[in-house]
């Protein structure tokens, strides 16, 4: 059984991913087939993730992000 978060906002990050990447590197693509497309797509990834790629590193808790809301938002 595999379990995602009970919101989608781990698919915003999916869409933000995929956005910069087809940005980069499939505007303006002209492919003679789909094996094409696929060879294009594994050359092309390394590179995105050499270049554009970044970790982030996340150092909000929890309680530091509620203490934070209660103190801008209420």
């Amino acid at each position: 059984m595999i379990f995602t978060p009970a919101h989608a906002s781990w698919l915003n990050q999916a869409e933000l991913l995929l956005s910069a990447f087809a940005e980069r590197y499939l505007q303006r693509g002209d492919w003679a087939s789909r094996d094409a497309l696929v060879e294009h797509l594994d050359a092309s990834w390394p590179g995105y993730n050499r270049f554009c790629a970044h970790p982030f590193s996340w150092s909000w808790t929890r309680a530091r992000m509620h203490s934070w809301v209660d103190r801008h938002l209420s």
